[in-house]
């Protein structure tokens, strides 16, 4: 995490955070504010196979190893992508005025917490940080 470029703003513009979970699972989260473009993309990788999901592009593409090829499926349903924020706000709206369950927890919202402070303690020591 660091601050590289000139925008004015009070906060890290990229962040490259590594996460090893108990599982084995490993995690790469890469954050930046310095790209020109706007994207937005998630990547799958396993032994056996590879899924992008672009929400720019409405697509999702998986890469089988058997088959040794692409396959694309596409969005065709025309939604605003901007729904999801829309959704959002409707929950946390009902969950103050009519007590709705909140889809995450306070103990969901501390773990996220522990995570992120301890991205920023391993930015600044420059060591991995166990939780």
């Amino acid at each position: 995490m660091d601050k590289l470029s000139d925008l004015e703003i009070d906060t890290e513009d990229i962040a490259e955070i590594l996460l090893k979970f108990r599982s084995g699972l490993i995690v790469q989260l890469h954050f930046d504010y310095i790209q020109r473009t706007y994207r937005r993309y998630y990547e799958f990788i396993g032994e056996k196979g590879l899924t992008v999901w672009d929400y720019i592009k409405r697509e999702t593409m998986v890469f089988q190893e058997k088959a040794y090829q692409w396959k694309v499926y596409r969005d065709e349903i025309n939604l605003d992508l901007n729904q999801m924020y829309i959704e959002e706000m409707r929950h946390f709206v009902n969950c103050v005025l009519q007590q709705e369950k909140p889809l995450n927890d306070i103990l969901s919202a501390k773990k996220t917490l522990e995570i992120i402070f301890a991205a920023k303690e391993s930015a600044r020591k420059k060591r991995f940080i166990k939780l």
